[in-house]
């Protein structure tokens, strides 16, 4: 309202029954808990259930899943009036509320999973804001979201939030960073005890191996070594990892690129060795061609490819696995990805490439991820395996009982053979459809394999919802990777200054 021709802000009626309401609620419910939290370290369900039972939690989110739509005031005068008795409940309100509107852009099956639990309080929402240059500054982050058609593209750095979501929402061998210090190998350590039982249980049996990259041309930073070394100390398997650029940072040539790369490794190895005697080391690259009309790197050109086959080479006559490949050019699912997919694929197949690094499901050198590319390069990949296992040449894989049995001018669709060898023999596609263009139209509308991909990645999130570790467990983690995230921050700054 104007008052003497100045702008005075007062609360309404309903403004001040809400204030006061929120303020009795908190005194009696959330400030005799308070301090309990903090001394325990707890995270404090019981008083988030307590917000969710008056409706806090969903103050800013729709009737449609529970919530109460309330105006900026409203949920302002919320917060600040939990934050008066328990500062963390007020933390939690700002995820639920505030964080909590960002999902009403996302797609309805994530709005219709994740809502209605966060107005009831089974689940909550976070932020990641810690990075390595701005510290838990929110003013401060580079992380940024751009708009791209239908979707976000998401860029920014954060740190130690991976491999906590990994270790909890996995059972396979993962690929971890360390974090630019040897200090952040102790914190994955930590919290892969938790899930393991012990420190000595996850050097006995390492479930994640640490990408460690040196610089080209010919370069081992301190840090690089310091981590070398104690993941050595920890029995921890490294990726030692050379990211060269043919035309930049090393030789033109396909031929000097692997050279470089190759004195490079083998440093490392040599390194590794020296220090902790024994230590397991995989040869890895994902090195490629500098492209001279961008100034960008080619990660799926045919030199690139080429070059992880010539590493792969070299890996091997040292007695060591290889670690390589790289993702395609393309910004989006389309020919360009297909293309640059399986020609990249069945090259770094044929060429004795281990294990493929960090292709699946991302696009424009690992700077995009997409669902849809996930389930196209599974099916790429089924198709290369196959291509990998060659030709069976038995003389019962040939049929000659069957040419018997069939004679001239018959038909091998019911022989024994056939049957023996129907699965064993062929490779069974997924999403790749071969009927004819009636049947095509009939049974999918029409679509093609990135819509029909699509479909599919939907249908997977939908269903799969897998539980890896408890929550007590999951708890533990998050608290360690937390506390991580804080301390690499300012390890970080230090060794910069």
């Amino acid at each position: 309202m104007w008052k003497e021709g100045l702008a005075v802000f007062e609360f309404d009626e309903e403004q001040r029954l809400t204030q006061k309401n929120i303020h009795d609620f908190a005194r009696k419910e959330l400030a005799p808990r308070a301090a309990y939290w903090d001394a325990s370290e707890e995270f404090p369900w019981e008083s988030v259930k307590k917000m969710a039972g008056v409706g806090l939690t969903g103050l800013r989110l729709p009737m449609d899943y529970g919530g109460a739509e309330a105006d900026l005031v409203t949920c302002g005068i919320a917060l600040e009036e939990v934050a008066r008795f328990d500062h963390s409940c007020a933390i939690i309100l700002c995820g639920c509320n505030i964080t909590g509107r960002v999902l009403l852009h996302a797609s309805k099956i994530i709005r219709d999973t994740f809502l209605p639990d966060i107005v009831k309080g089974k689940s909550i929402l976070a932020f990641g804001a810690t990075e390595s240059e701005a510290g838990s500054d929110i003013r401060a982050i580079k992380t940024v979201a751009k708009v791209h058609g239908n979707s976000y593209v998401v860029s920014g750095e954060k740190l130690m939030i991976t491999f906590a979501e990994m270790l909890k929402n996995n059972t396979r061998n993962f690929y971890a960073l360390v974090g630019g210090c040897k200090e952040g190998l102790s914190y994955e350590m930590d919290m892969a005890s938790i899930a393991a039982g012990s420190i000595e249980a996850v050097k006995g049996r390492p479930f994640f191996v640490a990408g460690l990259c040196v610089t080209s041309p010919l370069t081992h930073t301190n840090d690089f070594v310091e981590e070398l070394f104690a993941c050595g100390e920890n029995n921890i398997p490294v990726y030692i990892e050379a990211d060269a650029l043919a035309g930049g940072t090393a030789p033109f040539t396909i031929s000097g690129t692997a050279v470089e790369i190759n004195a490079n490794v083998l440093g490392a190895v040599a390194l590794a060795q020296m220090a902790n005697p024994g230590a397991p080391c995989i040869y890895a690259s994902s090195s490629g061609i500098l492209d001279m009309r961008s100034l960008n790197l080619g990660g799926s050109a045919p030199e690139s490819t080429l070059l992880h086959m010539a590493q792969a080479q070299l890996a091997h006559h040292y007695g060591l696995p290889y670690y390589g490949s790289n993702t395609p050019d393309s910004k989006l699912p389309d020919t360009q990805m297909g293309y640059e997919s399986a020609l990249h694929f069945l090259g770094c197949a044929m060429g004795g490439v281990n294990i493929v690094h960090v292709a699946i499901g991302n696009l424009e050198m690992m700077s995009l991820a997409n669902y849809e590319k996930c389930l196209i390069d599974n099916e790429i990949l089924g198709a290369t395996f196959r291509m990998l296992r060659g030709i069976d040449c038995s003389r019962d894989a040939i049929g000659i009982d069957a040419f018997r049995a069939v004679k001239h001018s018959g038909q091998f669709l019911e022989t024994d053979h056939t049957l023996k060898y129907l699965r064993r023999d062929r490779w069974e596609t997924e999403i790749t459809d071969r009927n004819s263009w009636d049947r095509w139209l009939s049974q999918t509308g029409g679509k093609d394999m990135r819509e029909r991909a699509r479909e599919k990645a939907k249908k997977i999130l939908e269903t799969h919802n897998p539980v890896y570790i408890g929550d007590k467990e999951a708890m533990e983690i998050d608290k360690i990777a937390s506390i991580a995230q804080q301390e690499i921050v300012e390890i970080r700054r230090k060794y910069k200054g």
